[in-house]
């Protein structure tokens, strides 16, 4: 009898050390915090390690008119805008580099042998081509962005190509429109 009741007695202890364990663990998992939002939003982004202090300089360039509008970020920290004769806005400036920070690809599809980007508006001999974003971060890589095309149906977005890779990537058109129109007017006028 005795032995039957320091079986018991060790089950119960088991058993209590997990139920504390698995308590504690529900604890320290309701303790943590919660997960960034931000990343989620990273998750589709076209350079998800890019943050807005690795970028040195930014050129917008619209490849029908050879437009440009150049940022380059000073020692201070600040963007200056070196051939732009009008006023530049600091406020604008950051939120061309945030935007480009921040574009992230709604759908993306491979570039095949049998992928005619000329329908795509990258047709080398004119077309829909709307702007390039050329961007060189801390470490001297260069980065450029090709928006293209409206999407057909919906006009909502654009098709990009960024850098060689092989693939075509829809985006949303709101920060792409904005790029577009801080190359026509750099002031927000």
């Amino acid at each position: 009898m005795a032995t039957g009741v320091r079986s018991r007695r060790i089950m119960l202890s088991i058993l209590a050390i997990i139920t504390i364990s698995v308590i504690a663990l529900g604890i320290t998992r309701v303790n943590q915090p919660p997960a960034n939002p931000f990343d989620e939003l990273r998750g589709n982004a076209l350079f998800p390690d890019l943050i807005v202090r690795d970028l040195v300089s930014i050129n917008l360039r619209d490849p029908n008119t050879h437009q440009t509008f150049t940022l380059v970020r000073a020692e201070d920290g600040s963007w200056i805008a070196p051939f732009y004769e009008g006023q530049l806005d600091p406020d604008r400036a950051s939120d061309i580099a945030r935007t480009i920070v921040l574009l992230a690809a709604i759908d993306s599809q491979p570039i095949t042998d049998q992928t005619n980007l000329a329908l795509y508006g990258f047709d080398p001999n004119g077309g829909e081509l709307r702007l390039f974003v050329e961007f060189l971060r801390v470490d001297q890589t260069q980065h450029i962005i090709a928006i293209g095309g409206f999407l057909p149906d919906r006009r909502d977005g654009y098709y990009v190509l960024v850098d060689d890779r092989p693939y075509l990537y829809t985006l949303p058109r709101g920060g792409l429109d904005f790029l577009i129109q801080s190359l026509i007017s750099p002031s927000g006028a």
